[in-house]
């Protein structure tokens, strides 16, 4: 019997990768102007009297917060555009002939012991690649005693 292995994959497009970019771009000029605009009101509020300094650290929280509100509004914005952009799902199937053991994706057993390839669940078992199939092990102590017991 035949065994098939389907892959997801995501290739972004030209588009795709300008609002990318974009998103990133407008994340690093934000936390330029935010860290300048600290640096500069930083100064006001050292020196001048005792209301030059209030009226400073009150103007530099509201202007922060101004700051970090067209931050979130416009990471959101180029966010949702990047990942709306970020390509269709195409799934790529290969098929072995029977007998024969199946390339396996990383994806599916990321982990490998003595040339097995195995993945591990959330409830602590153990599942292994093999030719005949996808084994199941309750934990990793009985998986450990499998591969490592002597084979007649």
């Amino acid at each position: 019997m035949a065994k098939v292995i389907r892959r997801e994959v995501r290739q972004r497009g030209f588009f795709g990768w300008v609002f990318l970019t974009v998103f990133f771009g407008f994340n690093i000029l934000m936390a330029w102007w935010l860290i300048a605009y600290w640096g500069e009101v930083g100064q006001s509020l050292v020196t001048g009297s005792e209301a030059q300094r209030s009226g400073a650290a009150i103007g530099s929280t509201v202007g922060t917060g101004v700051i970090l509100l067209i931050w979130a509004l416009g990471a959101v914005i180029t966010g949702l555009l990047a990942i709306l952009t970020r390509g269709s799902v195409q799934i790529i199937e290969e098929t072995t002939p029977s007998g024969g053991t199946a390339a396996v994706s990383d994806r599916e057993f990321p982990e490998s012991y003595n040339g097995l390839n195995y993945r591990r669940e959330r409830d602590g078992s153990v599942i292994v690649s093999t030719a005949a199939g996808p084994q199941r092990y309750a934990n990793w102590k009985d998986f450990w005693a499998a591969i490592n017991s002597p084979r007649p």
